[in-house]
């Protein structure tokens, strides 16, 4: 419907009316070229993206042609845009105009390069017709009975003059300087004569064009591409064997300094591991400098995320003290907890239902999970708990979700999380909390596991008498707990190293993170030399 809209607005497609009577009005009025242009880009834009959305119907079933409305059309629309991306001018500032072909009639530039003015080329290899030669076209054009006036048939010669007039425009198109190129050989090693409209040009009174200095023309071979130390060379433009690499001046600020705020504590967030390790800048733009990313209008993730950790802090808290069942007490308690944390939850009928099923569903699995065998192992329970560790005068915070102490006198970790846990095996976050664990309290940690809602997936370590409580849950990995919480606390302490220097790298090459992070502009990812984009799973700590 909007595309019609559109459509119908430009005039297109056979229809009158205002839009046609507007669209001769721009093309009447030169102004109004660069407005149309954008708005031609973004009609552009979107006819791709319909088609594009036309092709995904197939594969979503039904949901496909359902038309969206009020809420829901806002909140698409909104994440349409932001993916969205119009045709941009290109910028004159250190640019260069490249023509296919012969330049536009009125073309002007400060310099203008003229390559390939070879005798091959300029005039190249002119013939008269094998049917109609010059003799016999010169006969009719002085026959009168032949009435060919006005039309008249080219000769050979008067070829020749259109393409010397052809070239000589070219050259005209140069302000100020003009720099004429030609190679010396053809591909198979033959050499190539130089066009001799140049020096026709020269040797005109007045001359077409005047040589610069009295320096000789510039000739090198193909295995002299470099220049050698002792071969003439184009100063400042050209490098010679023996020289060193150069970069941009404006490579030197990359990649960007990232100083610590003055006046800021020393002391991070143990959640942001995972962060750092993927790319040590985009740990430095959101979790130090605080520069969240903004969301469209619509439903947001994190604070759905919020309602769900509310939720089972509630419910865990109930079922410890009366023992009642956690699918009864989620169901009891989730609307009270959607109007405490996220009320406008309820203009997104569609997110709703989803949360609140895999919310049920996942209650469904930690009542299992506690009947198989976790309640009996189970001695106390310490949720939302905030713990503390320096290192390397760094102080590192941390916040439980949720943690179960066993009879063995070992501590199971748990973490909730609204996404799926597709990349959640080698995460570092609770080894990072059972590191920290240890470190303040002594308590031995036997396993830890994130609990994701999306697609009711457990994702973890379990050993000891944590595994021996999960069993049916437990699965085997190359690298056990030990392995994991001995991997944590290096990347701790390089992190401590990093806030203490001062440094937070970006890492170019981590094409997965790159693709959809936020900071790519502060970063100047798209300025440093060789740079190269997971997606994000949406899950919240």
């Amino acid at each position: 419907r909007l595309l019609r809209a559109l459509r119908d607005l430009a005039g297109t497609d056979g229809h009158s009316g205002p839009g046609l009577s507007l669209s001769r009005f721009i093309i009447d009025y030169p102004p109004l070229d660069e407005t149309a242009r954008r708005l031609n880009a973004a009609l552009k834009e979107l006819e791709q993206k319909m088609e594009q959305m036309s092709e995904m119907e197939s594969g979503i079933g039904p949901a496909g042609s359902e038309v969206l409305q009020g809420n829901d059309a806002v909140a698409f629309l909104s994440a349409w845009s932001e993916r969205s991306t119009i045709w941009q001018p290109p910028k004159t500032r250190d640019s260069l105009n490249v023509y296919v072909g012969n330049p536009p009639v009125l073309a002007r530039h400060r310099v203008f390069l003229v390559t390939g003015l070879t005798a091959e080329a300029w005039p190249g290899r002119l013939q008269e017709s094998p049917l109609l030669g010059d003799r016999h076209k010169e006969a009719i054009h002085n026959d009168p009975n032949t009435a060919l006036s006005p039309s008249h048939l080219p000769l050979l010669r008067e070829k020749r003059i259109q393409r010397e007039a052809l070239l000589l425009r070219m050259i005209a198109s140069a302000d100020e300087v003009c720099i004429g190129s030609r190679p010396n050989q053809d591909s198979s090693g033959r050499p190539l004569q130089p066009s001799g409209f140049i020096a026709s040009a020269l040797s005109r009174t007045p001359p077409w064009i005047v040589e610069t200095g009295s320096d000789p023309p510039f000739s090198r071979s193909m295995k002299d591409v470099i220049p050698g130390d002792e071969d003439p060379s184009i100063e400042g433009i050209e490098a010679r064997t023996s020289d060193p690499p150069r970069s941009p001046a404006r490579l030197s600020m990359i990649p960007p300094p990232t100083p610590w705020p003055e006046g800021l504590p020393k002391r991070v967030q143990a959640s942001g591991i995972d962060t750092w390790k993927e790319c040590p800048f985009r740990f430095y733009a959101g979790r130090v400098l605080g520069m969240e990313r903004s969301r469209p209008w619509g439903f947001d993730p994190a604070r759905a995320g919020n309602v769900a950790h509310a939720l089972w802090d509630k419910v865990w808290g109930e079922r410890m003290a009366t023992g009642e069942k956690l699918t009864d007490l989620a169901q009891s308690h989730w609307e009270r907890a959607v109007i405490d944390h996220y009320p406008e939850l309820v203009q997104f009928p569609g997110h709703l239902g989803r949360l609140k099923e895999q919310t049920l569903r996942m209650a469904s699995l930690q009542q299992e999970m506690d009947d198989e065998g976790l309640a009996e192992a189970r001695v106390n329970q310490k949720r939302e708990q905030l713990i503390e560790m320096e290192t390397d005068g760094v102080l590192f915070r941390g916040k439980f979700d949720r943690i179960d102490l066993l009879s063995d006198g070992s501590a199971l970790l748990f973490d909730y999380k609204t996404g799926r846990g597709d990349n959640l095996n080698n995460s570092l976050q609770l080894p990072a909390y059972a590191l920290m664990l240890q470190s303040a309290s002594d308590i031995e940690v036997s396993g830890y596991a994130y609990l994701s809602q999306a697609d009711l997936s457990i994702t973890g370590r379990l050993e000891g008498l944590a595994g021996e409580a999960l069993s049916g849950w437990r699965k085997t990995s190359r690298t056990g707990l030990k392995e994991m919480v001995s991997r944590a606390r290096e990347t701790v302490m390089a992190m401590a190293k990093a806030v203490m220097e001062s440094s937070f790298p970006p890492n170019y090459s981590n094409v997965n993170v790159c693709r959809y992070c936020e900071y790519q502009d502060l970063c100047r990812r798209k300025e440093s030399v060789g740079a190269a984009p997971a997606e994000d799973d949406g899950n919240v700590d």
